[in-house]
């Protein structure tokens, strides 16, 4: 049986049983949300796209229907375009300018800083005791949002696999180097 930890602001724990039933963060549940309204919003626009070529198919050459029909088309187009520049910015700034330290939902899962277990799992720059990294591989997965992750030899990590540095609040022991070469 899976348990909750609650820690609040004084020196007592409330445990409240879940009873079997899987207890998702927060941050994995804004980012299906994110992703739920990416989703909609480019099968509404497909779905419009298609019902302005049925009614450009059964417009019967007559002029008023072909100009809703072409209106309709113009319009999906428009919205997959739209969606699709506002996937590139998002997918660009979570991964170039962020370096995945920062998410949106897009390429990489939220990340919110948790009071359940009294960990800062995804809990990004400071906040939290951090008390459950205790290896390169735990730092990559747990708190970068990376697949996995190893202590390099030497202070930087071979072509295609990102470094990381480990930031001022976690207890640097567990890398010599000082940082972590995760891999997506």
């Amino acid at each position: 049986m899976y348990m909750l930890t609650l820690i609040a602001q004084s020196t007592q724990t409330v445990t409240i049983p879940t009873v079997g039933l899987p207890v998702m963060e927060f941050g994995t549940v804004l980012t299906f949300i994110i992703r739920l309204i990416f989703i909609i919003a480019g099968l509404t626009s497909l779905i419009v796209g298609l019902l302005g070529g049925m009614d450009w198919i059964t417009s019967g050459g007559e002029k008023e229907a072909l100009e809703k029909a072409r209106n309709k088309i113009q319009a999906a187009i428009v919205g997959i375009l739209v969606l699709i520049f506002v996937l590139t910015i998002f997918w660009t700034l979570e991964q170039v300018v962020f370096k995945r330290a920062i998410c949106f939902g897009i390429s990489c899962e939220i990340r919110v800083p948790s009071l359940v277990g009294g960990s800062s799992q995804g809990g990004g720059q400071g906040g939290g005791s951090h008390s459950d990294i205790g290896d390169c591989e735990s730092f990559c997965t747990k708190w970068a949002g990376y697949k996995g992750g190893f202590c390099p030899d030497k202070p930087a990590c071979s072509s295609g696999i990102r470094t990381v540095p480990i930031p001022d609040d976690f207890d640097k022991n567990f890398c010599a180097a000082g940082l972590c070469c995760c891999s997506s």
